[in-house]
């Protein structure tokens, strides 16, 4: 506010004051040099104001040309090299007005455009990391608190913090050796899994992937690093590999259990045939159906066994080795 204000009175008392020297000089009959005076307020409210720079360029205009029609309304030369000046300011103040709106488009472009970065950075699913030549933590995200625990003003400045989130020795050797590769060639290292450790001591399984960043081929001097949880996809894989166990145990106990049930059927018939009981064709009849029933049982379990396998062979479930 105090701003605009201090613009607005610049405009208004530049303008006044040249409007005063302007006619002081009409009036000595001089119609040169002074009208360059009025590029002071014209440009200022073209500059802060490029909305309304035109109009603000015709209005303090008209406190040059109408002084010069008053002094000099008989000499037409001098009235129409006033109008050109006149014009003249206004193509000036437009000129200004437009590069100053092109500058705020694209300050507001940028603008947004620096916006969208941020939140794709602050993903709170993903962790991303930018680390220093040093190792030194400089980006720590909204995703890297979430998944490690560790909040940005615990992390910032630190080179030591993979120490803590790998336990693994074997890990951190692994990872340093793979920061020294990308470093040496330039490139990128995708899907290095690795278990880390939160701050308060759960095991986390993360997909991560390198990159070097860099502005001269010869000058390394970070590295980014994104990592994808995927502690909840273990465990769905650790539970479908479960469930895949007992469908299988429960096939297996199924086709020994029909063999037990068809013995003692066997002996029950035979039986009969010896003893020629009067119940004889009620007794074959009930064995046969019990005997029909078990039947449908192994159909059913093989067709179990051929659908594992099918969605083992052409989608991956259930594969040892996801």
């Amino acid at each position: 506010m105090k701003k605009s204000l201090l613009i607005n009175n610049t405009i208004l008392f530049s303008t006044l004051l040249i409007f005063v020297i302007s006619l002081q000089m009409l009036s000595m009959g001089i119609t040169f040099v002074f009208p360059h005076l009025f590029y002071i307020p014209i440009l200022i409210s073209a500059y802060y104001y490029p909305k309304k720079g035109i109009y603000a360029a015709a209005g303090i205009s008209l406190f040059y040309v109408i002084p010069v029609i008053f002094f000099f309304s008989g000499d037409i030369i001098v009235i129409f090299s006033a109008l050109i000046r006149m014009l003249m300011f206004i193509v000036i103040a437009a000129l200004v007005s437009y590069l100053v709106e092109r500058s705020l488009g694209n300050q507001e472009e940028n603008e947004h455009l620096m916006e969208f970065q941020n939140r794709i950075i602050e993903n709170p699913r993903v962790m991303v990391t930018v680390s220093d030549s040093e190792n030194q933590i400089i980006i720590w995200n909204k995703g890297a608190e979430n998944i490690t625990g560790y909040p940005k003003s615990e992390v910032l400045g630190r080179s030591d913090i993979w120490r803590q989130i790998l336990s693994d020795n074997e890990d951190i050797e692994e990872l340093k050796s793979r920061i020294r590769k990308i470093k040496s060639n330039l490139g990128n290292i995708d899907g290095i899994p690795l278990p880390l450790v939160r701050k308060d001591g759960e095991i986390r399984y993360v997909v991560v992937s390198l990159q070097a960043m860099n502005s001269k081929q010869e000058d390394i001097s970070k590295i980014l690093g994104i990592a994808v949880d995927i502690t909840e996809n273990r465990r769905l894989e650790a539970e479908n590999r479960a469930a895949l166990n007992q469908i299988e145990n429960n096939v297996s106990k199924m086709y020994i259990l029909n063999d037990q049930i068809r013995n003692p059927l066997a002996i029950i018939l035979g039986q009969i045939e010896i003893n020629q009981s009067t119940s004889r064709q009620i007794i074959c009849e009930q064995v046969i159906q019990i005997n029909d029933i078990i039947s449908q049982l192994d159909r059913d379990s093989i067709e179990s066994t051929k659908i594992i396998d099918y969605l083992r062979k052409h989608y991956g479930f259930f594969n040892e080795e996801q």
